[in-house]
């Protein structure tokens, strides 16, 4: 087992405490983001699969939430040759009330959960972020490789 943890140590973005958790990066299953958290006890291996707004949740105060731009084109995240595909975004509603409450702090009113599909450097991409349906203010943007799908 020693060899195993010290060969996921040197993966980017995997962490390992001493009671043997693994956190692994992000995985996407559909339309949600997901934390891997690996549990090794006894021998016996647990993963638990743990939603990415709920990481957010967890990690984030109100007064951290300051990668909120004007416009998705304005977070530095947002790849300039992005083309979007046509019928590839999907908006859907926020169901972390305590990170959606964080969001209303900072602008009041409704916000969405936004996915969309299209091409950077000829690969396909999607965009995930938060998005304020009136300003067109953005939070947290991330570019993940393949299109989201499920819609």
């Amino acid at each position: 087992m020693d060899k195993e943890l010290k060969y996921l140590e040197k993966l980017p973005g995997v962490s390992i405490r001493k009671d043997l958790v693994i956190d692994l990066p992000l995985n996407i299953k559909g339309n949600q983001d997901y934390l891997e958290k690996i549990k090794i006890r006894d021998e016996q291996t647990f993963v638990e699969e743990i939603p990415w707004d709920q990481v957010i949740e967890e990690n984030t105060h109100s007064e951290d939430l300051k990668e909120i731009y004007n416009s998705i084109k304005d977070s530095p995240n947002y790849p300039e040759d992005f083309t979007k595909v046509q019928n590839g975004t999907k908006k859907v509603s926020i169901n972390n009330d305590h990170l959606l409450k964080k969001l209303r702090q900072i602008e009041p009113g409704e916000w969405k959960k936004v996915y969309q599909n299209g091409y950077s450097d000829g690969e396909e991409v999607s965009i995930h972020y938060f998005q304020h349906t009136k300003t067109g203010k953005v939070f947290n943007v991330k570019v993940k490789p393949g299109w989201s799908t499920g819609w």
